[in-house]
């Protein structure tokens, strides 16, 4: 990922928190991003990517720059000490739930849900989200004691478990990881009710 996003048209530099006023971040189609937002275009960028058979996503220029530089703080995925900022602490969410996956599907429901499917040795990963800003879409998540043995789980962007008191997964623009095991990736659809 250089100067483009996973067909984003904006500018890689404005993907990214921290904006420096210069003719990148001053066109209009160049948002200027939250860190909470550059965290959740990252990871659907890369869900989309990769369902659409990019084989490898890299993210490249991680390091600091010179102090020469117009914005020395702009590519880097960490702050001044050291902390991870939440579009590098995305990435590596992403990473985890979708690294040596295979894309089985992407899927738009009547009511704006996106799954992007993948499978893994034998289980499968979905990752929600809605399309645009519009409200959350409630989506089933089966009691693990139901189903003991393939138990589906479910992670926020930053992979925290998502346990929802009365099984219904509020799935909003922010990407939601869905986890089974022992579990195709359509049978992991049909199981949390998404057509």
């Amino acid at each position: 990922m250089t100067e483009g996003l996973g067909g984003y048209t904006h500018s890689w530099h404005s993907l990214l928190i921290d904006a420096v006023d210069d003719p990148y971040s001053r066109r209009p189609q160049a948002p200027k991003f939250t860190g909470e937002r550059a965290a959740v275009t990252g990871a659907i960028a890369i869900a989309d990517l990769l369902v659409g058979q990019a084989e490898k996503v890299f993210w490249y220029w991680s390091p600091w720059e010179g102090s020469g530089s117009r914005r020395p703080d702009r590519y880097t995925w960490f702050e001044y000490d050291g902390q991870l900022k939440p579009h590098a602490a995305a990435y590596a969410v992403s990473a985890h739930f979708l690294d040596g996956t295979r894309p089985v599907q992407r899927t738009m429901s009547r009511d704006g849900l996106v799954a992007a499917v993948f499978e893994r040795d034998g289980s499968a990963v979905a990752v929600l989200r809605t399309k645009g800003d519009q409200p959350d879409i409630p989506v089933n998540l089966p009691d693990p004691a139901t189903q003991p043995d393939r138990p589906l789980r479910a992670f926020d962007l930053m992979g925290n478990p998502l346990r929802p008191p009365d099984g219904r997964l509020a799935v909003g623009p922010h990407p939601v990881y869905v986890t089974a095991d022992k579990c195709r990736g359509k049978a992991l659809l049909a199981r949390l009710g998404v057509r």
